[in-house]
């Protein structure tokens, strides 16, 4: 890179095959529950949703919402 030359920005996030460029499999999954949802979804529920291939910790997934809302 070259100073004359602005920086790259990082790609944009896509949803592809039900997982996604750029997040981690976590968040990817947390976002697969909440996208598959017809309403708003609670911790618990989050939880419930990615517990049935793997076993999760209630505040890791509080923790993993909590970093996406303040990301927007």
């Amino acid at each position: 890179m070259t100073h004359d030359q602005p920086p790259s920005e990082p790609p944009c996030p896509r949803r592809t095959g039900g997982a996604m460029q750029g997040l981690g499999e976590l968040k990817a999954a947390v976002m697969d529950v909440l996208w598959h949802a017809e309403e708003p979804r609670s911790v618990r529920d989050v939880l419930q949703g990615i517990n049935r291939d793997r076993t999760l910790a209630y505040t890791t997934i509080m923790t993993v919402l909590d970093n996406l809302h303040r990301k927007d």
